[in-house]
């Protein structure tokens, strides 16, 4: 491995290297036997650590069948007691990851594999950073972090069986919770025990992980409540914070609310209520991804970004509401709304996007509501012939308020 990074950079038996009285002086690397090495360069002494008996290799991934846990060994890469997590696949028969005393830093993307029935994770109380590390270790239930970790970010991703985090009151950073970094775990079954007395974040209620002050909700553990209330003073709400609550059939938006992030309500099937403010300015990718109870839903006149595929798959949606000007609308924001059937424009809408009728997800609109007070000027979608408010003849462009139908299907 690589003495900086930690990266594995050959695979190769009779790989060499060239040693200087500048060099690092301990290295890492995998035999088919269990052995420690060293080598003596003037008054340096460089020793080469093999903590395990290699079973494969394959690309840059390892497996290993280590019958006592694997112990990353305590003799670190920097003089900053930085040590780098390199990626290893670990088979099953690995009840423990011990880190040990001295190591402040764990970085990396890390993916670690077990099908081992219960595994167990031991941070060192030197711990300052967690972050990019343990991807799908099946088997974990907890992790518990040590007072004194500051940042924790983008762990635990995939962690299926992972139920209970106990946070510190130390932390000041927490980016792509752990168990929603990729937004493969099902949120709703996590719960959250905190450190007292840290400003940064808050559990509410039990349900969600709110941080920045109480700013951004990054994940949401319910607990099979049916619905919830945003608390007012969030602004955000971030990627994958609800994702996969199939429990939840209604969400409460606080009117603080600015931005919600991609994927932010995915997988929320039987979510059949949600009013978004007035204030949100965007929403991020499939943040309404296959909500299949979502019946209609306004979106609010401060909105000016909304990116794609936001209500794909929402089968049963069959009206929307544009209540102002979206100036940033990305192509197939309604893809796979196949019961998308109306339309309406409320009055302060004064343009529409050039993308939005040829949406393909949007030629079975029946009904085209123009809200009284409108001066809409645009092109009536080219599929289909309208008539207004139940006249003969076939309209092309909007003239005014009114209701616009389509004569050519029923």
């Amino acid at each position: 491995t690589d003495p900086n990074t930690m990266e594995i950079v050959s695979i190769d038996p009779t790989y060499s290297f060239e040693l200087a009285e500048d060099s690092p002086t301990t290295y890492y690397a995998l035999f088919n036997q269990t052995t420690t090495t060293s080598q003596t360069v003037g008054d340096s002494v460089y020793t080469i650590y093999n903590e395990a008996k290699l079973a494969e290799v394959t690309g840059t991934s390892s497996s290993f069948s280590h019958e006592n846990g694997y112990v990353i060994p305590s003799i670190v890469t920097s003089n900053e007691n930085n040590f780098r997590v390199f990626s290893v696949n670990f088979s099953i028969g690995y009840p423990s990851i011990t880190i040990p005393e001295g190591v402040v830093k764990v970085t990396g993307s890390g993916q670690y594999v077990t099908s081992y029935p219960s595994i167990t994770i031991s941070l060192p109380e030197s711990l300052k950073y967690f972050g990019g590390s343990f991807h799908a270790v099946w088997g974990l239930t907890s992790i518990s972090f040590p007072d004194g970790v500051t940042t924790i970010e983008a762990t635990f991703s995939s962690c299926g069986d992972l139920t209970t985090v106990y946070l510190p009151s130390s932390l000041k950073s927490l980016k792509g919770a752990p168990g929603n970094a990729l937004g493969f775990i099902s949120s709703a079954s996590l719960e959250y025990i905190y450190g007292e007395g840290n400003d940064y974040y808050y559990v509410d209620d039990n349900r969600a992980l709110i941080v920045d002050g109480g700013k951004t909700l990054i994940i949401y553990a319910g607990n099979s409540a049916t619905s919830y209330l945003i608390p007012e003073g969030v602004t955000s709400i971030g990627d994958y914070a609800f994702s996969n609550c199939s429990d939840l059939t209604s969400i409460t938006l606080p009117s603080t609310l600015t931005s919600i992030d991609s994927r932010a309500f995915s997988n929320c099937s039987n979510l059949s209520s949600i009013t978004i403010p007035e204030g949100v300015t965007s929403i991020g990718q499939a943040a309404f991804f296959n909500c299949s109870s979502l019946t209609s839903i306004a979106l609010p006149s401060t909105l000016t970004s909304i990116e794609y595929g936001v209500f794909n798959n929402c089968s049963n949606l069959t009206e929307i509401t544009l209540n102002g000007n979206i100036s940033d609308f990305i192509y197939d924001v309604f893809s796979g709304c196949s019961n998308l059937t109306k339309l309406t424009l409320a009055a302060n809408v004064t343009t529409l996007p050039s993308i939005l009728f040829t949406d393909n997800n949007l030629t079975k609109l029946t009904e085209i509501v123009v809200e009284a007070g409108s001066s809409l000027s645009a092109a009536l979608p080219t599929y289909g012939k309208w008539v207004k408010d139940g006249g003969s003849d076939t309209q092309t462009n909007f003239t005014g308020a009114g209701t616009y139908t389509r004569t050519d299907i029923q």
